[in-house]
């Protein structure tokens, strides 16, 4: 028989220490003080790391319990807890002393989320505010209006502002020094009229169809195009794209149809055509019929905090 002595010093629960209570660069509070903030997180941190040292201990104490174990806490300056107890020669002592530091790992673990979920819990920023903590003007986008953006371009050219895109030069019969006025159009009308005469034909005809299928819901240039409303609510819109002319539905992946591919990260989805043969009025009917039954909530979508629900039928 051999006796053998485990013990756990203060030397692993100081490096413990260190790892979990680790500041969170990315966070922001605004609800409640910062010096309360990490007051909490350190008692936590403090907590987890007792109770991994405790648990540890406890599992030497469980497995031997019948081997008669003698237990003396603090038996010297670097030895929290010191277990003898009588084991047979063979024993697994590393096989033990494994699963007992894995114990110690998860509990040190859990402590970590724990304070991670007070981080996020009191982190007030925005999605804008996430994406661009430098731009005071893009702060402001409201998430559907962030959708709308991220939608009709890429994100790296999102931060341009009108005055950064350069304007083309103006005929060399008009005056040198005066700039090119761009007119953006203001009716779906004159949207489609300043398309391309095959996008042109493809547009006019969508927009026959959804004034057809949706005879309640109200239309607008938004964000640079064609979108059609039921109650505030985003619906379904076209757009021109360099390949031709993308049908959106917003609430289009709740749909289940096969030709309408997925579009972002929430609910949206589209097609694209680029001829006129290509639209099936069939299709396009029965689309706009589940687009006035299926909804999500894109309108209250802020207040949601970029969250989407499903909108409750009418």
């Amino acid at each position: 028989m051999t006796l053998y002595r485990l013990s756990t010093d203060f030397g692993h629960s100081k490096l413990y220490s260190c790892t979990n209570v680790k500041k969170s660069s990315h966070t922001k509070q605004t609800k409640k003080p910062r010096y309360a903030i990490w007051i909490t997180k350190i008692i936590i941190a403090v907590i987890g790391i007792i109770l991994s040292i405790a648990l540890h201990e406890l599992f030497h104490v469980i497995v031997h319990w019948n081997d008669g174990p003698h237990i003396r806490l603090l038996s010297s300056q670097e030895t929290l807890a010191e277990i003898i107890v009588w084991i047979p020669n063979g024993y697994d002592l590393e096989g033990e002393e494994i699963a007992a530091y894995t114990i110690t790992l998860l509990t040190l673990i859990a402590t970590a989320m724990i304070i991670y979920k007070i981080d996020d819990a009191n982190d007030e920023r925005s999605a804008a505010e996430i994406l661009f903590p430098d731009d005071k003007e893009m702060q402001k986008l409201s998430p559907d209006q962030m959708l709308e953006l991220a939608d009709r371009a890429d994100f790296a050219e999102i931060h341009k502002t009108a005055e950064q895109i350069p304007v083309p030069p103006t005929p060399a019969m008009a005056t040198a020094m005066q700039p090119a006025i761009v007119t953006k159009p203001t009716t779906i009308q004159a949207y489609n009229q300043s398309l391309a005469p095959n996008d042109a034909a493809i547009a006019n005809l969508l927009a026959q169809e959804i004034e057809k299928g949706l005879p309640k819901a109200t239309s607008k240039i938004w964000y640079g195009a064609p979108v059609w409303f039921l109650g505030g609510n985003p619906i379904v819109g076209y757009s021109h794209r360099k390949a031709g002319v993308q049908l959106l539905f917003w609430s289009g992946q709740s749909f289940k149809e096969p030709k309408l591919k997925k579009e972002g990260s929430f609910k949206a989805a589209q097609i694209l055509y680029t001829d006129i043969a290509q639209i099936d009025p069939y299709d396009v009917a029965r689309w706009l019929e589940k687009s006035a039954r299926i909804q999500w909530d894109y309108e209250h979508i802020r207040k949601q905090k970029g969250h989407l629900k499903r909108r409750k039928k009418t």
